[in-house]
């Protein structure tokens, strides 16, 4: 015994071989002499020199033997404990555990309670059970006095970090400095206590932990500087994460952490948006330096994700094709087919995309983006115009979709697909569950335009309204707002409400100047300004969208409405020029009409009447029967007739209602027509003329116009009665209009003219104001006759007096004398008569003359001045040439010879009236009076 324990003791101090000679002595007495005394303690120590020579398994067997054979010997505690290092160590963790539970249980107070507590812990955190590990390390930690407190406190927070308790392992791991300022684990705790901050989402204090370890030396801060920068760029501040990978990189030259310092750089360096191209050529560094490092698969998945972010598609496929060579089985696989798939979708190789995405479908259903890829998959059908099978696909897959943005998606690309198979009232249930699935998602946006389109087709503008303002109050930042408002402003165009139109269009152009509809939003702001009678700002509007570059097409459509708002403005060169512009380019047919008959109105403005018609001619040549036919031959018609080709532009006119009988211009080219005959007396062609015109013209002003010119042409054709109802008829259509006062005096004429006088009086007393030339005076006259037909002299004296006193100028002024003399005449007013009579005469030459003087005669011989009578009527016979009168006037003589007694000149005036005046009402009476005289 005593040579064993010498032989350790060298051991010990200088010569490790003297263990396996102690071991070999201690095992001499153990085998010699069983029964010694001294057996447990060469037990003992026999397995202390095997263990110190690295026998753990045959030292644990020496102990095992004086556990099990010598339970109660003094160092079976001792046994007990180094038993269980030894299977620990041999990685035999049950078996140490059972030891350390031995132990605890028999020895509860022994000095190494404590350390085989914590040994415990150990063997359950090997064998996986963390929380019962961490509540032995615990207890281990919290022994007063314990010299490896701090490792059992380190080693707690490392079975919490494997239970994902990352913050509280975290916490724990930052106390340890604190608690053991002196221990060896406080650097190891402080870069676990980072690590598991970050894991934690706790990046802050991560960052305040890890900032000083990577300022430091070795791996150490290599590893802080990985999590340090990790953090930082979770906390979005890439370039603080750039630097502090850069200023380690020099000490990492040979460091197993490399590679992902170089992954972090680029991850940094993506972040940065102005940088972000330069991370694709970094990824693919990493995997290409290092391609057998465990990160070389994920940097050339980041390699082809960052180019297909950078819409770079070609290097996309490049890298997905690399990493499908050479990691085909990785975990990652999966995605970067998906990179290839989504470069070839975005490449519009659609066949090649959609082989992509059904291999991925029918190869990983199970993987979290499954969903992603059917759907994916039936756009590349949907892109292919393969509609029918994209709808079928998607519906029989729409029940499997868990996500609500993968259903809102799906019954997005569902409604279009739908859409296009013309199916609308089937895509608005898609696109309403679409919206219904949720808001919160990356194309709520487009599903809500989507839908308004489809209800546009269903003929809903109302709700397609209410959708994209929905779209507008849901999404203020939405890019498709463009898009929405121009569709307002078509829809609210098509309603006729303009002014809302132009006001969606001009939200457009002020929020969205560079936007793909700014064109088409200006052409529409300039339309609806047009129809509001706003030529100023459509004229503006049009400027700003020739402004700029535009498709040819919009730009032409621009020039010629721009041409419609200047000719509107009178500004005909200008609008003129537009339409040149117009016209040189090759146009539809229809647009070069219009063109050329906008050209042809500016023409006519500027009375450049002969080029105006013969650009209608040339239009008509082109163009027959041109769509606007009914204005082409308006503007043909009045072109014409201010050059005074009067027959060529009725041929217009009626070529107008010919071709547009239903057209509103057809009632003026009847007009004109009609008045064509009137002017040439036909007026039974003009009446029928008018009679359409009216008829279809309305309660307008043309209406009564037309109305009134057919009272005229049934007056000039003598059918007073027919014309006498016109115009009573007018009167009552039009009763406030501007022809009611004419019509009022031409009633008057007719019932005149069919001797009712009593309702003609009437009729020209309603005629306050009439407008017609001298129908003022012509009123008063022939009130004043219709009251002397009456026998109303002085009704008639007073009217008269009346004319002659407002008309003194008149040419009627005459005529109005005659009859007031003979009004007066009747009332006995001899010598006011023949006053009135000699002021006809001196005024007047014309046959109201010869009767003035006819009727002083009449007076004299009324009032038995036969003498004086017959100097009358000889100045009638003799001073006019007016065959009635002078035929009334040679009667009358003849009379006033025979009352004279003067036979033979009565005989002679008889004769003289016979001779020159046969066919005269008095010739019969003067034959009657000579056969008397005769005989």
């Amino acid at each position: 015994l005593y040579l064993g324990v010498a032989q350790y003791s060298i051991g010990q101090a200088k010569d490790a071989q003297a263990y396996d000679t102690a071991a070999a002595t201690f095992q001499t007495l153990i085998a010699k002499y069983p029964k010694s005394k001294h057996v447990p303690q060469a037990l003992f120590y026999a397995g202390e020199s095997l263990y110190a020579r690295d026998k753990k398994r045959e030292a644990g067997q020496m102990y095992a033997r004086l556990v099990n054979e010598f339970p109660d010997d003094a160092n079976a505690a001792d046994a007990l404990y180094a038993l269980g290092v030894c299977h620990e160590e041999l990685q035999d963790y049950p078996s140490a555990g059972k030891c350390y539970d031995m132990f605890l249980e028999k020895f509860p107070n022994h000095q190494l309670a404590a350390e085989v507590t914590m040994r415990k812990g150990e063997a359950l955190f090997q064998a996986g059970q963390y929380q019962e590990a961490a509540d032995r390390f615990a207890a281990a930690a919290s022994k007063a006095d314990f010299a490896l407190a701090d490792h059992a406190l380190f080693r707690q927070a490392a079975a919490l970090a494997n239970l994902k308790r990352h913050e509280e392992a975290a916490n724990l791991y930052a106390s340890l400095p604190a608690k053991h300022p002196q221990s060896k684990y406080s650097q190891a705790a402080a870069l676990a206590a980072g690590r598991l901050f970050h894991l934690a989402n706790k990046h802050d204090q991560a960052t305040k932990l890890l900032k000083p370890l990577a300022e430091g030396q070795a791996e150490t801060a290599i590893e802080a500087a990985h999590w340090l920068a990790r953090s930082l760029l979770a906390l979005g501040k890439p370039q603080d994460a750039l630097s502090a990978v850069d200023k380690v990189l020099p000490q990492a030259s040979e460091s197993k952490l490399l590679p992902q310092l170089l992954l972090d750089r680029a991850d940094a360096v993506y972040e940065i948006p102005q940088r972000r191209p330069e991370a694709v050529a970094l990824y693919a560094q990493i995997a290409e330096k290092y391609p057998t490092d465990p990160i070389a698969p994920q940097a050339l998945y980041l390699a082809g994700f960052a180019a297909l972010g950078q819409n770079d598609f070609d290097a996309a496929l490049k890298y997905a094709g690399s990493f499908l060579s050479a990691h085909g089985s990785h975990e990652l696989a999966p995605d970067v087919k998906f990179i290839a798939a989504e470069s070839n979708l975005q490449k519009k190789q659609y066949a090649e995309a959609g082989k992509l995405f059904a291999e991925l479908v029918q190869k990983h259903p199970q993987h979290a983006e499954a969903q992603t890829w059917k759907v994916r998959l039936a756009l590349t059908m949907f892109l292919e115009k393969q509609y029918a099978e994209a709808a079928k696909f998607l519906q029989a897959e729409l029940k499997n979709f868990t996500s609500p943005q993968i259903k809102a998606e799906a019954q997005l690309l569902l409604g279009n697909t739908l859409l296009e198979l013309g199916q609308a009232d089937q895509a608005v249930q898609a696109l309403e569950a679409s919206v219904a699935a949720t808001a919160e998602w990356r194309q709520a946006d487009e599903a809500l335009l989507s839908l308004a389109q489809a209800l546009i087709q269903l003929k809903q503008p109302a709700k397609a309204k209410q959708t994209l303002r929905s779209l507008a109050a849901k999404f203020p930042q939405s890019k498709l707002l463009d898009r929405a408002h121009y569709r307002l402003g078509e829809l609210l165009t098509a309603e006729g409400d303009f002014k809302a139109a132009a006001a969606e269009y001009q939200e457009v152009v002020d929020r969205w100047p560079d936007s793909p509809l700014a064109p088409y939003a200006w052409y529409g702001l300039g339309s609806a300004r047009l129809k509001m009678n706003d030529y100023a700002g459509a004229e503006k509007a049009f400027d700003q969208l020739l402004a700029k570059p535009a498709d040819a097409r919009l730009a032409s459509a621009a020039r010629l409405a721009r041409a419609g708002a200047r000719e509107r403005l009178k500004k005909y060169q200008e609008a003129i020029a537009d339409l040149n512009s117009f016209l040189s380019e090759e146009q539809p047919a229809q647009g070069k009409t219009e063109a050329r008959y906008l050209l042809a109105v500016c023409q006519a403005s500027l009375k450049q009447n002969a080029e105006a018609v013969a650009t209608l001619e040339a239009l008509l040549k082109d163009d027959p029967q041109p769509a606007i036919a009914d204005k082409v031959h308006y503007e043909l018609g009045w072109a014409l007739k201010s050059l005074g080709k009067e027959q060529q532009a009725v041929e217009a006119f009626g070529k107008l209602v010919q071709l547009a009988p239903e057209s509103p211009l057809a009632a003026e080219a009847l007009y004109h027509v009609a008045e064509w005959s009137y002017q040439n007396k036909d007026y039974k062609q003009a009446a029928e003329g008018y009679r359409q015109s009216m008829q279809r013209a309305g309660k307008s002003d043309l209406g009564e116009k037309a109305a009134h010119k057919l009272g005229w042409a049934y007056f000039w054709s003598q059918q007073f009665d027919e014309a006498q109802k016109t115009f009573a008829a007018q009167r009552a259509a039009w009763p406030r209009g501007a022809l009611a006062d004419d019509a009022a005096f031409m009633e008057g004429e007719c019932l005149f003219k069919l001797k009712k006088f009593k309702e003609a009086l009437a009729a020209y007393n309603l005629a306050k104001n009439p407008t017609g030339k001298d129908f003022a005076v012509l009123k008063l006259l022939r009130a004043g006759q219709a009251a002397a037909q009456l026998g109303q002299w002085k009704a008639s004296a007073d009217i008269l007096s009346r004319a002659a006193k407002e008309f003194p100028q008149s040419v009627y002024l005459p005529e109005i004398l005659y009859e007031l003399g003979w009004a007066n005449q009747k009332l006995g007013n001899f010598d006011q008569a023949r006053k009135l009579y000699e002021q006809v005469i001196a005024s007047s030459t014309s046959e109201v003359a010869a009767r003035a003087q006819y009727m002083i005669g009449s007076i004299e011989f009324e009032q038995q001045k036969h003498a004086d009578a017959v100097k009358s009527y000889f100045k009638v016979i003799y001073g006019y040439s007016f065959p009635t009168w002078q035929a009334e006037a040679m009667y009358e003589a003849g009379r006033c010879f025979e009352i004279l007694g003067k036979q033979s000149q009565a005989i002679k005036q008889y004769e003289e009236l016979v001779e020159k005046f046969p066919d005269s009402d008095k010739t019969p009476l003067a034959k009657e009076r000579l056969k008397v005289l005769k005989n």
